[in-house]
């Protein structure tokens, strides 16, 4: 033995066994009968696998926003600047919010446009640096779907507009 390495003794084992048994036993109690509800010891179902359908439709929320371009060569002096559409990336570090809290709030953001200039604010605060926004727009894209495969073209709808302040 060498020095300063000690072994593990009896009751020690004993006590890491039970806790790898114990493990092991709640994962099989999971895998089999537990639900989403028992993580980490849960199936986790959700992300097993794809669901057979004849038909559905697959929706996807994003938001866009308006922004001025900077003109490398301007034909009209004091004309309006280029604009673009841009899509925004929804992470904390970009707007303050990610994709998932836009379409938690998608229904409040419709009866309330003005919600999305926090995203312009926040924007504005962690990256001073980039283009602002000057218009924001909350859409939904709408896939069909006809057993498992896209059909027909996919759909656009605009659900909400704010002109940045």
């Amino acid at each position: 033995m060498q020095a300063g390495i000690q072994r593990l003794t009896g009751p020690g084992r004993w006590w890491r066994l039970g806790v790898v048994v114990l493990a092991f036993a709640g994962l099989a109690y999971g895998s089999t009968i537990g639900t989403d509800y028992h993580f980490p010891f849960g199936p986790l179902s959700q992300y097993a696998g794809r669901i057979d359908s004849t038909g559905g439709e697959v929706v996807s929320t994003y938001v866009t926003a308006e922004v001025e371009i900077p003109a490398l060569q301007v034909t009209e002096p004091g004309g309006p600047a280029p604009v673009a559409e841009v899509e925004v990336q929804l992470k904390q570090t970009k707007v303050g919010l990610g994709r998932a809290d836009i379409e938690g709030h998608v229904g409040d953001i419709v009866k309330d446009p003005s919600m999305l200039q926090a995203l312009a604010r926040a924007q504005r605060k962690l990256e001073p640096n980039a283009i602002p926004f000057k218009k924001l727009f909350l859409k939904q894209d709408t896939q069909l779907l006809e057993n498992g495969k896209a059909i027909g073209p996919m759909s656009t709808k605009v659900l909400a507009t704010w002109v940045v302040r």
